[in-house]
């Protein structure tokens, strides 16, 4: 009769949480760098992480378009701002650098939790701090992600128990009439009108030597063991 608990007000999914990255020897190019030196605003954007997961090739070389292996290994970072650097512990002359932003939530790496296979990443802003520019430029490379590939609390967190009130327990309806067709000794009984010869029959991909054919609107056709 009633539903307790349905409506109520929640927001979903739960709004994203800046996260602090650290891209670990990093060489990097256009707008991050930019917002290293001064030249350029700290925000930079989006980032795209591209795994380079190809043994041999150069870090900063991309693979050819449309790579699977690129995409399953990237991240997409959003609403990304330079927030500090530091010179690489290793005095190779390459830079450590601080971001805050938030994933992109999706299936790639696990949902974000496993670092994929790789040996380095390329870096690629696809939105100008002004908004002006869509298209993609690159931004450097780096050996590691530090504190990207982690476990997150589920977006879509669950909402309240729900209490059915006034309920007649049992199937009913369609879910009955669908059910009423099944036997417990792993047979099935065909509803009228379902020819057990035709390529229709129930169920479908059954060899035509377990079908058994009849004229009458109820027949019954052995599964296949």
């Amino acid at each position: 009769m009633d539903i307790d608990g349905i409506f109520v007000d929640r927001v979903f999914p739960a709004e994203p949480q800046n996260e602090r990255y650290t891209r670990v020897n990093c060489a990097p190019s256009g707008p991050l760098l930019a917002a290293i030196d001064g030249t350029g605003p700290a925000w930079v954007g989006n980032l795209i992480v591209e795994g380079a997961h190809v043994p041999g090739r150069p870090v900063n070389e991309s693979c050819e378009p449309g790579c699977k292996g690129c995409f399953d290994t990237m991240e997409e970072l959003l609403d990304v701002r330079v927030v500090a650097h530091r010179p690489a512990a290793d005095g190779s002359g390459l830079f450590d650098i601080g971001l805050e932003g938030h994933r992109r939530e999706g299936d790639n790496n696990q949902g974000g939790a496993v670092a994929p296979a790789v040996f380095g990443y390329r870096l690629i802003v696809w939105s100008a701090a002004d908004g002006s520019d869509p298209e993609e430029a690159p931004a450097g490379e780096c050996q590691d992600v530090a504190g990207l590939f982690l476990d997150r609390p589920a977006s879509w967190p669950p909402g309240p128990p729900l209490r059915l009130l006034g309920c007649r327990p049992g199937l009913i309806g369609l879910v009955e009439a669908e059910l009423a067709h099944v036997r417990v000794d792993g047979t099935v009984t065909n509803w009228a009108g379902n020819n057990p010869c035709s390529d229709t029959s129930w169920p479908p991909a059954r060899p035509p030597s377990v079908r058994t054919c009849s004229t009458s609107p109820w027949t019954r056709a052995s599964r296949s063991r």
